[in-house]
């Protein structure tokens, strides 16, 4: 049986179950076809993602548990989560594949499971899981895990007057660092928990913005939709700043109080590789995207009759000549900038220097 260091870490994995490229499905036979049409259409990398995580074949659920069906908006809404969804499952099971194409047995029945649950000096926390990060079709990034501490830990670290902002509630660090909702508490989060979200959420936010070809060329060109194609963009985009700020701050408190398990976490090479992927790709999908709004996008729905206009925390479209009054939708636009701007102080700047390295 062959040791957890056998792995080949540092190989370049591309994609390891081609989808058929015959798929055809019928958006009006069912919502699940209708989702899995919208994914092979205009997204072929979430399809993937959909199509290989296999959804838990052992409890038999299907991606369809996080859909909401209420109608066609709030079907195409909820495709994000899918994706983000499905990327946990693929993140955790293409390490099996890994392991099976190179004759690598898993080196202890531990191994199947991951521990979050785990106490340190525990056997089982030697054979932690090593997880991959699916980043696109031709890049898949392995990450062995180190032992390290709680999440909970960076909460009175991470700056008090971003938990003071009036967006506050509607961002993430109550949900994935503290209090958590009680169903998370008794499980352990780490680091590695927080890159995994991370690469789910860079996943989330691609997904919502390549649906806007098919709000251009297969629905009705009104307010309402636009605002619901805006609404998942600006729901998600912000997700970037948060983790990141979220990591640093893990790395920093590490640094201080927990110096043995700074040490591993800056050995682990493929940590570094996998972050600096997604945090990558992730910045140049936000650039992109807020350079294709103001240029494309927004001139494109004049084009079709309709008017944009945004303040520091909403963003409206006007139908035709303003009757009726705009449909609007809040942005934490504020809360993005103030986050990014807290990452750009030189201690920040220090760790991020030590991840390139």
């Amino acid at each position: 049986m062959a040791e957890v260091n056998k792995i080949p870490y540092e190989n370049n994995y591309y994609e390891f179950e081609a989808v058929p490229g015959n798929l055809r499905f019928d958006p009006e036979k069912s919502d699940r076809e209708f989702v899995l049409y919208v994914l092979n259409t205009y997204s072929k990398d979430s399809f993937y993602i959909v199509y290989n995580s296999k959804h838990n074949v052992k409890t038999k659920q299907d991606f369809m548990q996080w859909a909401d069906t209420g109608s066609k908006l709030k079907l195409l809404d909820s495709i994000s989560t899918i994706v983000h969804e499905c990327n946990h499952i693929l993140n955790a099971r293409l390490i099996f594949t890994i392991l099976k194409q190179n004759n690598i047995d898993p080196p202890h029945k531990a191994f199947l499971y991951k521990k979050w649950d785990y106490e340190p000096g525990k056997e089982a926390t030697e054979y932690r899981r090593p997880e991959t990060h699916y980043i696109k079709r031709r890049e898949i990034i392995i990450v062995p895990l180190t032992d390290c501490f709680h999440v909970k830990e960076i909460d009175p670290y991470y700056p008090a007057y971003i938990k003071q902002l009036k967006e506050f509630d509607l961002m993430r660090y109550p949900v994935y660092i503290y209090p958590m909702p009680e169903f998370m508490r008794e499980y352990f989060y780490d680091i590695y928990f927080l890159l995994d979200e991370f690469t789910c959420y860079y996943h989330t936010l691609r997904m919502a913005i390549e649906l806007e070809e098919y709000f251009k060329n297969e629905l009705p060109q009104t307010a309402e939709n636009w605002l619901s194609y805006f609404g998942s963009v600006l729901a998600y985009y912000h997700a970037y700043a948060e983790f990141k700020l979220f990591i640093f701050t893990y790395l920093l408190v590490a640094k201080e109080y927990y110096p043995k398990d700074y040490r591993l976490i800056m050995a682990n090479k493929q940590f570094k590789k996998a972050f600096k992927a997604v945090d990558s790709n992730f910045a140049a999908l936000i650039n992109d995207f807020f350079n294709r709004k103001q240029k494309l996008i927004i001139q494109w729905l004049a084009a079709q009759g309709m008017k944009v206009k945004e303040t520091d925390d909403s963003l409206f479209i006007y139908q035709g000549d303003n009757s009726g009054g705009a449909e609007g939708r809040g942005h934490l636009k504020q809360g993005y900038n103030i986050v990014i701007k807290e990452m750009e102080k030189q201690k920040y700047r220090d760790i991020l220097r030590e991840l390139a390295k």
